[in-house]
């Protein structure tokens, strides 16, 4: 996980590991439906603005209950 510890199987570090796949795939998409469609990647960019929030405010809202670490997440 981004905090160092692959143990740990607590709420917050799952969603916490979300995040760089989530965005690739959404990078990927974005420029996908760009070449299929009038809209490029410029005028879709803020739609991966809005799914880093979504995925942060998933991460805000996870039960850190179990967290294996000596470090708080």
């Amino acid at each position: 996980m981004a905090n160092g510890n692959l143990n740990c199987k607590c709420e917050y570090c799952r969603v916490r590991g979300l995040m760089a796949p989530v965005v690739i795939i959404t990078i990927g998409a974005l420029f996908f439906i760009g070449e299929f469609t009038r809209h490029g990647f410029g005028k879709l960019w803020p739609v991966l603005i809005v799914v880093i929030g979504v995925v942060m405010l998933l991460q805000s809202r996870a039960s850190r209950e179990g967290h294996i670490g000596g470090n708080r997440p």
